[in-house]
């Protein structure tokens, strides 16, 4: 069934916490780690820190939009769905010393992976798109979400829309979005990501093939 370009699939009230190029040899659950170590306070989560931020999820692409209408607030950030290299919703698992009870190693898994049920730590959200200006390097964006609901469904949407290319625009974003000042990571014409979770083919470029929430816990 053909899909709509700019249709919203969802949106979210979520904290900014920040960006992180994650290691492009790594891939899934993997690559989020080293991100996710830099911009969640796994030791002490009620200091969390952040921006007040809205996540909007179209067929066509994903939009961070700041709350508030301060001029000091940095401008929207557009991303082309078909930028998109990983989608997950995680928790953070910390890992103590039977004798001590200090941290001695940390994971973030899958949020449906039954360790994640004993997690008291709250639900992540996390993209890894790639930018095809500058250098072409991996970005890493991690949001808090009050609940695992809205964390899953923002993944389901971002699924949805990465894996329906009828959707896809030209990489701009919506009319009504457009009109004001927006930074548009721009789309990838043409790439081949190497170890990764999407590759396009020489033959069919856009043909993606990933699966964007992942259920394994060592994936």
């Amino acid at each position: 069934m053909a899909e709509v370009p700019h249709r919203k699939l969802a949106k979210c009230h979520v904290l900014f916490l920040g960006d992180s190029t994650p290691e492009e040899t790594k891939s899934g659950l993997k690559a989020l780690q080293q991100p996710l170590m830099k911009c969640y306070p796994v030791d002490n989560p009620t200091q969390v820190e952040g921006i007040d931020s809205w996540i909007t999820i179209f067929t066509s692409g994903i939009l961070l939009q700041y709350v508030g209408n301060s001029s000091k607030q940095p401008p929207p950030i557009w991303f082309p769905i078909q930028n998109l290299y990983v989608a997950a919703a995680t928790k953070c698992i910390n890992y103590l010393d039977g004798h001590t009870g200090r941290r001695i190693d940390t994971e973030f898994v899958d949020i449906n992976h039954s360790s994640a049920e004993h997690s008291s730590h709250p639900p992540l959200f996390s993209i890894i798109v790639r930018k095809s200006y500058g250098t072409r390097v991996l970005r890493c964006y991690t949001f808090l979400v009050r609940d695992e609901r809205p964390a899953v469904a923002m993944v389901d949407a971002a699924k949805h829309a990465f894996t329906n290319e009828s959707g896809w625009s030209d990489g701009h974003p919506p009319q009504d979005v457009s009109k004001t000042t927006v930074l548009v990571l721009m789309t990838l014409a043409h790439s081949h990501i190497t170890g990764g979770l999407l590759r396009l083919d020489e033959g069919t470029k856009k043909k993606l093939q990933t699966i964007i929430r992942y259920a394994k816990h060592n994936d």
